[in-house]
């Protein structure tokens, strides 16, 4: 089914985008409310930015 896929395929890519802003608007929030956190996650190996 054609449309049903097209809708499906669209719904999925803005569930996965809205995540993934959601998720880089959280962690510049948190970044800037908690700094110190920031050498934890360089030491975990995430990119601080």
């Amino acid at each position: 089914f054609p449309l049903g896929f097209g809708a499906g395929g669209v719904w999925m890519g803005l569930s996965l985008g809205l995540g993934l802003a959601s998720v880089l608007l959280y962690w510049r929030f948190w970044h800037r409310q908690v700094p110190h956190l920031s050498g934890l996650a360089l030491a975990r190996g995430a990119d601080g930015d």
